[in-house]
């Protein structure tokens, strides 16, 4: 049914002058076109591991070294202290299109306002207070290169269609967070 579907949409696209890369479907291994590892293929900014149905968030090993490529742990690469500029740039590079892992960015946000309270200029090393907490953030932001998410929002076993949800929200001076859960009747 899929693949059907995947050259209806194919042959209208193709008639309205679009053209696709490819498909790629859920259980099995991405075509080679579309791939880089045989295993992933990137979409909205993140990796979609197909033949497993997980997807990781695409994130850059952190390199403070200006474009020349120099293998550092980044909790060493602190000890001249990263700028402003250079902790934005780490916290922007943590592309969350699913919004898991929302409470760790918005940590980092929060440890980025404190940055701009501070009044530290864009270029200007972080002080000495704050380098253990951005150690602490550079390793997590790698950290995050290894977590997996389940893609499927349907479980296999599924009564039916219909959803239930469960809204949660947190607020405090500095943030806001709001969690809906999404849960089905399983058979």
């Amino acid at each position: 049914m899929c693949h059907k579907r995947a050259d209806e949409i194919n042959l209208v696209l193709t008639r309205g002058g679009f053209s696709l890369k490819g498909f790629t479907f859920s259980k099995s291994n991405p075509p080679k076109e579309l791939s880089q590892d045989g295993k992933s293929i990137n979409v909205a900014g993140m990796k979609w591991f197909s033949n497993e149905d997980y997807i990781m968030l695409d994130i850059s090993p952190i390199d403070f070294s200006k474009g020349k490529k120099v293998k550092k742990k980044s909790s060493m690469a602190i000890i001249n202290g990263p700028s402003r500029r250079q902790c934005l740039s780490q916290v922007a590079s943590v592309f969350d299109l699913t919004g898991m892992l929302t409470p760790i960015t918005a940590g980092l946000k929060l440890d980025l306002h404190e940055l701009v309270k501070r009044k530290i200029q864009w270029d200007d090393p972080i002080p000495d207070d704050l380098k253990p907490i951005w150690s602490s953030n550079f390793e997590m932001i790698e950290e995050l290169q290894s977590f997996k998410f389940e893609r499927a929002v349907v479980p296999v076993d599924a009564k039916n269609l219909t959803i239930d949800t469960i809204e949660c929200a947190d607020a405090s001076k500095h943030i806001a967070c709001v969690t809906i859960y999404v849960r089905f009747l399983l058979c």
